[in-house]
């Protein structure tokens, strides 16, 4: 997990609310919240430093993310367009389309996903790379 001080005191402060996981998922830091009663919803803390993170998709679930920092390409669909992303930008993934990021200023932003990322029952992730 990183020790970027922000972040880490992000990860305190939801552990003594509602915590449901920390942990190198993958290429990064998620902290997934949720699913939350009634809606299946999910919310995820992602911290990204500088780098290349590959696409990945999410079959079952669509995203949208709201940079709270942080400065870079977030690469979008088989095209892997580029789209620019800097603190207060919001960008929408449909489920099925591939993601990633090209960061060059460390950040970290809020990913909404209309069902949850991990089955708290099985473990299982609704993830997978392009």
């Amino acid at each position: 997990m990183t020790n970027h001080p922000k972040f880490r005191k992000m990860v305190e402060l939801l552990r003594s609310k509602f915590f449901v996981a920390e942990g190198e998922h993958d290429e990064f830091p998620v902290i997934e919240l949720g699913p939350f009663e009634g809606s299946g919803e999910t919310y995820s803390l992602v911290y990204l430093e500088p780098g290349i993170y590959p696409q990945h998709i999410h079959d079952d679930s669509d995203a949208k993310f709201l940079f709270h920092s942080g400065e870079g390409m977030a690469i979008i669909g088989q095209e892997k367009r580029e789209v620019p992303f800097r603190a207060g930008s919001v960008i929408e993934v449909p489920q099925g389309i591939p993601h990633g990021f090209n960061v060059v200023k460390e950040g970290i932003f809020v990913a909404w996903q209309s069902k949850p990322i991990t089955d708290l029952a099985t473990g299982k992730r609704d993830v997978h790379y392009a």
